[in-house]
């Protein structure tokens, strides 16, 4: 059932948890195509992967962000069912079963996701309290309004009709958009009644740059889907946090990142951003779309110079 799967693991950093995701995927998942795209990675995490893992495509790419990373790796991937998971996601070969048979059986659904644990067997609360999806031990596929990216499974079909994740978010929020767009066209999305692991944050870090794109990710979403009053009294209390934290946060690089959310929410200029964007938008899938940009390299990972492609631009 797994030679229908194509895994997709976008990487910037974080090789002493994608060594072990990895692993758990040649074990588990031999007959599954998976693709790490990496965006420039310093810690080794290419190399390793290059050396360690040789059935494994690597596909290098500028950092423009995690939906950019996902979308490209969504572009090469040759299988009908696509899995986008974190490089800190420990999955299973019975969960990534269950999910593959309820996409291939049933075509309503744009997508289904896990029930997601801590490394320590206690259950993860993605997305807070009010996240319906986190009350219940699931026993049967249950509907909901979002799935964690973290580990979101979907179909080509669904991105032909759906499109990407859309690369005006650099991080965080950009699953929230994608699962908006895809329950408007009316496809429904699910957590299934099987478990992975997910060592939450070990993928990502807090930084400055991380607490300006989480609060002009949030603004540009809103504006994007819900009514303008609820976009100006967010706007209005992250600006407020934004004038307390550049006044009060005794971190030096934290109190610049608080006052340029101030300064964001007074522009009401929420596509600005330090972070490198691609430029590309919301991007559309075309049936059994190949084509890649010139500032990509796709390998497999091994030492043999004759296994690795350099993609020239088919834009």
């Amino acid at each position: 059932m797994l030679e229908q799967l194509s895994i997709i693991i976008p990487v910037f950093n974080g090789r002493h948890v994608l060594i072990q995701a990895l692993e758990i995927l040649e074990r588990d998942a031999r007959d599954a195509e998976i693709i790490v795209v990496d965006g420039g990675s310093t810690d080794g995490a290419l190399e390793m992967v290059k050396s360690r893992f040789r059935q494994v495509k690597v596909l290098e790419v500028q950092n423009h962000g995690w939906a950019h990373a996902t979308n490209r790796g969504f572009e090469i991937a040759s299988r009908e069912v696509l899995l986008t998971m974190n490089s800190d996601l420990f999955p299973n070969r019975l969960a990534l079963e269950i999910m593959v048979s309820r996409l291939i059986t049933q075509p309503e659904l744009g997508a289904v996701g896990p029930m997601m644990f801590n490394i320590d067997g206690s259950r993860q609360w993605g997305f807070g309290t009010f996240y319906r999806a986190n009350w219940y031990m699931h026993t049967k596929p249950f509907q909901i309004n979002i799935i964690h990216g973290a580990c979101l499974m979907t179909r080509r079909d669904v991105l032909e009709k759906v499109g990407g994740f859309d690369e005006r978010f650099f991080f965080y929020n950009e699953e929230f958009d994608w699962c908006w767009r895809t329950t408007n066209a009316g496809l429904k999305l699910e957590v299934l009644p099987c478990k992975v692991v997910h060592v939450e944050g070990a993928s990502s870090g807090r930084t400055p740059a991380v607490q300006i794109e989480q609060n002009r990710g949030s603004l540009f979403l809103l504006q994007k889907h819900f009514p303008h009053w609820l976009v100006e009294v967010t706007r209005s209390f992250f600006q407020l946090l934004g004038w307390l934290g550049s006044g009060l946060d005794t971190r030096p690089d934290f109190r610049q990142a608080w006052a340029e959310i101030e300064d964001l929410c007074k522009r009401r200029d929420y596509l600005h951003t330090r972070l490198p964007l691609s430029g590309r938008g919301e991007v559309k899938f075309e049936a059994h779309l190949t084509h890649i940009e010139n500032d990509f390299k796709l390998s497999l990972s091994s030492s043999d110079p004759e296994a690795e492609l350099a993609v020239a631009s088919k834009i």
